[in-house]
């Protein structure tokens, strides 16, 4: 273990697993995208649909100090961790969080960290459900913030050690709060489908639809006059 990765103790029994990689923090499509490598070759990039590109946390974190990476990485596909990634929720110098990330962090009442930019925070905990692709959504009744919810997935979360003051230094079962969770987004979103389907048309709409009118109709009145 070195003074710059530091790993926290509720993932230690994971050390000797083959299930870490290490990133960096690349430019991708014109996005900054925190890329995996493999431990065992730092060349190389790693892939979370393929446990061959993973290796043992001491190689990690060794390969993460030696070779300049950004830090390291715990993949999920294993099927036994999941992780809810909160982006844009804390702020950066005085460390508030928002009330709505708050209640969530309290009712998973498991191991939580500081993610890498320092202002998300992730909950990372026991998942006991089925291997499932991880959804993102706006967290309702907290504007501008955004939750990942990854249930044991085929993806890696990036870990920094950085435990949040307060929450618990082991991991908690979190299963039915993250089904849950799931649940409850996706009800949320189809009540703002719903919602937006119901609305009437807006001034802007009228006026754009009564120019298309215009617009046709006049491409249907000119020929009869030319008559």
């Amino acid at each position: 273990m070195t003074d710059q990765f530091c790993i926290p103790t509720a993932l230690a029994p994971y050390g000797r697993l083959p299930c870490w990689v290490v990133w960096r923090m690349e430019t991708v499509k014109g996005k900054p995208t925190k890329v995996p490598y493999q431990p065992d070759h730092p060349t190389w990039k790693a892939k979370s649909d393929e446990p061959s590109t993973w290796g043992d946390l001491d190689t990690a974190l060794e390969v993460a100090e030696t070779d300049g990476f950004d830090g390291i990485g715990l993949e999920l596909a294993n099927g036994e961790i999941g992780a809810f990634d909160i982006d844009h929720c804390r702020d950066q110098d005085t460390g508030d969080i928002h009330y709505k990330v708050t209640e969530l962090v309290e009712r998973t009442n498991s191991y939580t960290e500081v993610t890498p930019s320092g202002t998300g925070l992730r909950i990372i905990g026991i998942y006991c459900g089925q291997l499932e692709a991880g959804i993102k959504r706006p967290l309702p009744g907290a504007n501008g913030v955004s939750i990942e919810v990854y249930p044991a997935s085929e993806r890696y979360i990036t870990v920094t050690g950085d435990h949040l003051e307060g929450t618990p230094e082991t991991l908690s079962d979190i299963t039915d709060v993250m089904d849950n969770v799931v649940e409850e987004l996706a009800n949320e979103k189809s009540k703002a489908a719903k919602t937006a389907a119901d609305e009437p048309p807006v001034a802007e709409d009228i006026v754009h639809w009564w120019g298309q009118w215009r617009v046709w109709s006049g491409a249907l009145v000119r020929p009869v006059l030319k008559c």
